[in-house]
């Protein structure tokens, strides 16, 4: 009776383990409420970003869509300038969309460059069931830079990634592994890897108990997504990179602590600039809070390191 019982606690145990990793790798691989509705109400409540004075400003874009990674197709928007000199590829935040990179793109409004802004896998119109923590977003992000080269026949030191946050790891990942002479990678919140940010994040929410769950969420991701839970990591490939890479990361982030980036930078090679900003801006809202100040610095990085960048 005793064995029994036992082997039922085991069973019940075993059963609430492997739920309890279901449970959780639904919230990391699935992003929620993506479409743009929720998206540019959330940033507007966080960050006040004025959409309408964007949208005025950058016209009217072409809808696009783009054969990415294992026949996944993403959705995106190519804002074409006649003989545009250079091109800024924009990657945005996990659980965002498009519209979430466009508070960058005033960086570049006297530039004269083709814009692309597009959904990640699995978020608003892209196709795709998951995220994979950059592992297939940096091979995505490839794709996407081979089809605008397509359209405008420009080069890799004549064209630009900029990622925030999720998407900031997937620029960093896809500059290493890639090793692609990119005109500048720009950087902002990026995690060092998948492990220390949902950790990260998981022991603020529910507490450091959820770690015991790290083995079988590395099996669900893995079975579910296809990928490695260990490969989605930054800081395994950035010192590959060939390109200048403007790192900034506020000191006040609360999402994505700072000392991912601190790690980041110090295995990234030169030529790098990082801004650890103490400015008192949570998770990517320099650019919100302190726009001039964030443009002055990029400013500042361009023309020290991307000097043969064409524009602006």
């Amino acid at each position: 009776m005793l064995k029994k019982l036992i082997f039922f606690l085991v069973l019940l145990l075993l059963g609430i383990y492997i739920a309890g990793g279901y449970y959780f790798s639904n919230m990391l691989l699935q992003p929620q409420r993506t479409d743009y509705e929720n998206v540019q109400r959330r940033t507007i409540a966080r960050t006040g970003f004025n959409y309408e004075r964007i949208y005025s400003r950058m016209g009217n874009p072409q809808d696009v869509v783009i054969p990415a990674t294992e026949d996944t197709d993403l959705k995106g928007w190519y804002f074409k300038n006649a003989s545009a000199p250079c091109a800024v590829i924009f990657a945005h935040g996990w659980g965002s969309n498009r519209t979430g990179s466009l508070k960058y793109a005033p960086l570049f409004e006297d530039c004269g460059c083709d814009l692309l802004f597009y959904d990640h896998r699995a978020h608003n119109e892209s196709e795709g069931s998951y995220g994979t923590g950059g592992v297939l977003e940096s091979q995505d992000l490839l794709k996407v830079t081979n089809w605008l080269q397509s359209q405008n026949g420009l080069t890799h030191q004549e064209t630009a990634w900029v990622g925030v946050s999720w998407g900031a790891a997937a620029v960093l990942q896809a500059g290493g592994q890639s090793q692609r002479s990119m005109a500048f990678i720009l950087a902002d919140s990026p995690f060092q890897d998948w492990y220390t940010a949902t950790t990260e994040r998981a022991d603020k929410w529910f507490g450091t108990w959820t770690r015991i769950f790290t083995p079988i969420l590395k099996v669900f991701v893995k079975l579910r997504a296809g990928t490695s839970f260990d490969n989605a990591s930054c800081i395994s490939y950035v010192s590959e990179i060939k390109a200048p890479v403007f790192l900034i990361h506020s000191e006040g982030d609360r999402d994505t602590g700072s000392s991912q980036s601190v790690n980041i930078n110090k295995v990234l090679p030169q030529p790098k600039v990082f801004h650890h900003t103490q400015w008192g801006s949570d998770h990517t809202k320099d650019i919100t809070d302190h726009t001039s100040e964030y443009k002055s610095l990029f400013d500042q990085f361009r023309e020290a390191y991307a000097a043969n960048w064409t524009g602006c």
